[in-house]
């Protein structure tokens, strides 16, 4: 799937939907001379993502015929909904991540309607009443819909004096998501690991590339700094096609349209340490021999499996490392190991893992995290 781009020459009412009276527009516009990203068409509306000010971003629909310069063919929307019954009382977001503003809420046990096959980043697009005549489609956070994530598993190992945790899932069950430094994963709901480095403080931001379908998880746009579209430490990618599982040691951006790209630090397993430890040491802003708690992304490319995987004992990078290295069965040669291949993460008060097995939540707000379907 390409990125489609258009051209909003005159500023133009946008809405929360794809009708002008059904659907509120609460102000909102596009342009003028806005580049806009189009997300989707539906009927005679496309679906688009848009600078909201300078920082801001919004989605939501605009007719078509105020669009031009589209760059290719855009995906299309049926509009075709599933009811459901929210799980728990939810914020709705103007697109698909918690970055976005906040659009509106909606009550635990309220009925609404899930747009099928519009999920990103971990959030749902639903449609739900603001008033007996009036509708909003919005993102939520797609636990509160009470959806589950089964297709994993779970395990436990004491490795090199570490208690690990580790979750299991296949490649095609992950997507990364954005909490914004807004949640817990615990208040948020979702099944898997923290993961990006962030500032606990100022702008939110992640260090790490984290990107969906081709679109940074912290805004769509790739014009935001470390929103999901740079490695600022560490150069390593872990990325899903849809088919194949793949690694790279040596990228610092991101501009490939994949299912997933995640990125982080090269623990270059199958080396000495002795060789590699200055290395790995010099991408991890000062926090390489800090004693603390860590969490881990690995994954056998050839059974594309991912292993989200934390340390509940406190210990340094390489003391972490080895405890992942024993865990895997690997033999240090001297040689990058091409196939079983790990990234250290984010850690310390950040470390998070949560599944229907086990829970360990610091009680930390994080902002990009690895999660299950």
């Amino acid at each position: 799937m390409s990125i489609v781009t258009g051209y909003v020459a005159n500023s133009t009412t946008v809405y929360f939907g794809p009708s002008s009276t059904l659907y509120p527009s609460q102000s909102s516009s596009a342009g003028p001379n806005d580049t806009v990203i189009i997300k989707w068409q539906e009927g005679n509306w496309y679906y688009i993502d848009y600078p909201a000010g300078t920082s801001n971003r919004k989605c939501m629909y605009i007719p078509t015929s105020a669009v031009s310069l589209v760059s290719d063919t855009p995906p299309t929307c049926s509009g075709q909904t599933t009811s459901a019954v929210m799980a728990s009382a939810a914020t709705t977001y103007w697109g698909p991540g918690a970055a976005y503003p906040v659009a509106g809420s909606v009550n635990y046990n309220e009925a609404v309607d899930i747009i099928n096959g519009q999920d990103q980043n971990g959030f749902s697009l639903i449609e739900y009443s603001i008033s007996s005549t009036q509708k909003k489609r919005a993102w939520v956070m797609t636990p509160k819909l009470g959806i589950v994530p089964t297709n994993y598993n779970y395990y436990t190992a004491t490795k090199n004096g570490c208690s690990l945790k580790i979750l299991c899932a296949d490649a095609a069950n992950i997507v990364l998501t954005n909490l914004n430094r807004a949640y817990t994963m615990t208040q948020a709901g979702y099944y898997g690991v923290n993961a990006g480095f962030f500032n606990l403080t100022g702008t939110v931001d992640t260090k790490q590339i984290a990107d969906n379908n081709g679109f940074p998880v912290l805004f769509a746009a790739r014009n935001l700094t470390n929103n999901g579209s740079v490695n600022a430490m560490g150069y390593a990618c872990l990325y899903w096609d849809g088919s194949t599982l793949s690694f790279s040691r040596n990228t610092s951006s991101w501009n490939q349209e994949k299912v997933w790209a995640q990125g982080g630090i090269d623990l270059q397993l199958g080396c000495f340490i002795s060789n590699v430890s200055s290395t790995i040491s010099g991408q991890m802003a000062g926090t390489y021999s800090d004693v603390t708690k860590r969490t881990a992304i690995c994954a056998d490319l050839s059974a594309k499996k991912v292993y989200m995987i934390i340390s509940t004992t406190s210990c340094n990078t390489s003391t972490f490392r080895k405890a992942i290295t024993e865990y895997f069965n690997i033999t240090e040669t001297g040689s990058l190991d091409n196939n079983t291949v790990a990234m250290v993460m984010d850690g310390g008060g950040s470390t998070t893992m949560i599944c229907s097995s086990y829970s360990y939540d610091q009680g930390r707000s994080l902002v990009q995290c690895m999660v299950l379907k």
